[in-house]
């Protein structure tokens, strides 16, 4: 979905998209040949984000099972990606998010939504976690590309590289089995990348794994896309601010972690999914307190992709973590912001990440 050559030629939000506009976006995805069907129908901007594939059955599309599903995959991801696109545009840097009038709108108007915290939270594998030798590097949201935040993980075994058989399982396709050599893979819709995925939210040169020589680890590195490359949090996972994650139908940025002794105050802007565009905040006290994260809190009670109880955040001596509670759909890193590429993140075996919200891989280092 190239949104940049979108914005040449139509550069509102799609919800205030006329029919004129809708016949403008159908030509630029190809789909010129459907006008005639959303204009019967009077589908404009407002219409058109919420139809399903059986209203454009409904409107006559049924020629083509691809092009319901290139529609679809735009309905579902591209305009929402879209509409972000064109709110980092109004900004000096897309996702730069201004620190200090966010906390200053924080701390001065109250409008943020507290949070319950509880004393009751699982204890054993904080405990027991060691940190990764090599240390995790991941760019912040907040930061420009020189400016690197570190991302540590908790794992709690040391793992050491050693030379055998690595792979991808590509989850999406029956679990194919992709060798990866030395000279590593880069992914993409470009034919000119090793492993190359034709849908349209995986961008023209998306994403990379490369071998360093200097440690013997493969890492993983998203060169810029739209649709953007998220890791599983599998282990847990010391949190800076800056950072997004994915929990849920619902992407949460780290805004602001302030530590007072032995409280941790933590301030969260929700920028998609239930509870858009609102401010959340805890506090935590250090091996104490916990805040569970997930569909039992009321305001989140109606996203069904979350689990009652998703992940927790608690505060230890190192600092902010949060731990997936063996959700169904797992907790999930953003690397970068869209079209920023990001710092590498080490692979470990059995570690999992996924292109945009669709292609789910898995890799393996034995």
């Amino acid at each position: 979905m190239d949104y940049d050559d979108l914005y040449k030629v139509l550069p509102k939000d799609p919800k205030k998209w006329k029919l004129d506009d809708v016949t403008i976006w159908l030509k630029f995805i190809g789909l010129q040949d459907l006008d005639v069907n959303f204009r019967q129908n009077a589908v404009d901007g407002a219409l058109l984000s919420t139809l399903d594939d059986n209203d454009l059955k409904e409107m006559g599309i049924v020629e083509s099972t691809l092009k319901i599903k290139k529609l679809v995959q735009w309905i579902q991801i591209g305009f929402k990606e879209y509409s972000e696109f064109l709110k980092s545009l109004d900004k000096d840097q897309g996702f730069d998010y201004q620190k200090q009038s966010f906390n200053q709108q924080q701390e001065d108007n109250g409008t943020s939504n507290s949070l319950v915290v509880s004393n009751q939270y699982k204890r054993s594998s904080i405990k027991a976690a060691i940190f990764e030798d090599q240390v995790q590097s991941n760019q912040s949201f907040k930061q420009t590309v020189e400016e690197v935040n570190d991302v540590h993980e908790i794992i709690k075994t040391t793992y050491s590289q050693q030379e055998c058989n690595t792979y991808l399982i590509n989850i999406n396709n029956g679990n194919q089995r992709i060798p990866i050599k030395k000279e590593g893979v880069s992914i993409g819709r470009n034919p000119d990348n090793q492993l190359v995925l034709k849908e349209d939210y995986v961008s023209r040169q998306h994403c990379k794994i490369f071998h360093k020589e200097n440690n013997g680890f493969f890492y993983l590195q998203d060169l810029g896309s739209s649709s953007g490359t998220f890791v599983q949090l599998t282990n847990p996972t010391l949190l800076k601010e800056g950072l997004v994650l994915h929990m849920g139908s619902g992407q949460f940025l780290i805004s602001k972690i302030k530590i007072q002794g032995t409280k941790c105050s933590v301030f969260i802007k929700v920028l998609e999914g239930i509870m858009e565009n609102n401010n959340l905040d805890f506090e935590l006290t250090q091996d104490q307190t916990a805040l569970i994260f997930g569909r039992q809190m009321s305001m989140f009670a109606d996203d069904t992709h979350l689990s009652g109880q998703h992940a927790q955040f608690t505060y230890i001596e190192e600092g902010l973590v949060i731990e997936d509670l063996d959700s169904r759909n797992g907790t999930w890193l953003r690397l970068s912001p869209p079209h920023k590429q990001s710092e590498p993140i080490k692979l470990i075996d059995g570690r999992r990440f996924r292109l945009a919200f669709e292609q789910f891989f898995q890799f393996h280092n034995n």
